[in-house]
């Protein structure tokens, strides 16, 4: 018969090694997303996230796409606020976009609101966003430009 402190102190030994093995793959996530991507992952403050939702204007009808969403914390605010609204996230990155995927489950925002938030892991030139009503970036200048000559030729072909 095994003695019980050996079996406890494997289980603890267990979950030590996927702790480090998670840890381990999370870091090499984040340090090679500059391989995915030219924009790097800024987290937007906390503080100016009720001054974003006041300024996109949303209401029940609306579908918010956020360009590059990173951790998702623009879409769970504006979510929490306005449930009613659909959301669509963009992020290429994997490291922010499992975040955002953790994010939205440690809220319990999935169960929810599964059908009103949806993450994309896509590049933010890719999705056809014919169907939103507000798009947000919160990028760097560069592509920022990038983004909006899409915007701009997207808009003169309709």
């Amino acid at each position: 018969m095994i003695p019980l402190l050996s079996v406890i102190h494997f289980i603890a030994l267990a979950f030590l090694i996927a702790a480090y093995l998670s840890i381990l793959i999370l870091s090499i996530m984040y340090l090679a997303t500059p391989l995915f991507v030219r924009v790097p992952y800024i987290p937007i403050p906390q503080e100016v996230l009720e001054n974003i939702f006041i300024a996109l204007e949303l209401d029940n009808a609306s579908t918010l796409y956020d360009m590059g969403s990173g951790d998702g914390r623009v879409l769970i605010y504006a979510a929490e606020q306005m449930p009613g609204a659909k959301y669509f996230g963009i992020e290429k990155a994997p490291f922010p976009f499992v975040i955002a995927t953790y994010n939205l489950y440690s809220r319990k925002l999935l169960k929810k609101l599964k059908p009103r938030i949806v993450l994309l892991r896509e590049d933010f030139f890719d999705p056809d966003l014919s169907r939103a009503t507000h798009i947000f970036a919160y990028l760097f200048p560069d592509a920022m430009d990038s983004v909006l000559e899409r915007l701009k030729k997207s808009a003169a072909s309709k």
